[in-house]
């Protein structure tokens, strides 16, 4: 359960779709309840990530694409989707955030028990 979940301060990346880099454009705090906050943003990607946080933390149940089963039809494509309850909801808000918008959160900065 997300309430069980220390608040952790991640740094944030976004990915250069055409060349494949990475650049630091601030850093977000993932919070008890699954809520993401804007700790730091680079003045150009202020906007940018306070509306990804406004939009994900709105959002009540979050879809990930996943393998099909071994039965499935050739070409199937499935998705899991998740609320904010499920234990390992902060694995796959950096999926949907990387699918959905191109960045990362990485380099744990600290954790606040």
């Amino acid at each position: 359960m997300t309430d069980n979940v220390p608040t952790t301060v991640y740094g944030v990346q976004q990915i250069d779709r055409r060349g494949g880099q990475t650049f630091d454009i601030g850093t977000l705090r993932y919070r008890q309840g699954g809520q993401l906050e804007v700790v730091t943003a680079d003045p150009d990607f202020q906007a940018y990530l306070a509306e990804v946080v406004d939009t994900v933390n709105a959002t009540e149940e979050l879809s990930i694409k996943v393998p099909p089963p071994a039965d499935a039809e050739p070409y199937s494509v499935y998705f899991r989707i998740v609320d904010r309850t499920a234990p390992d909801l902060l694995d796959v808000m950096r999926t949907y955030l990387e699918r959905d918008y191109g960045l990362l959160l990485a380099k744990e900065s600290s954790t606040i028990g």
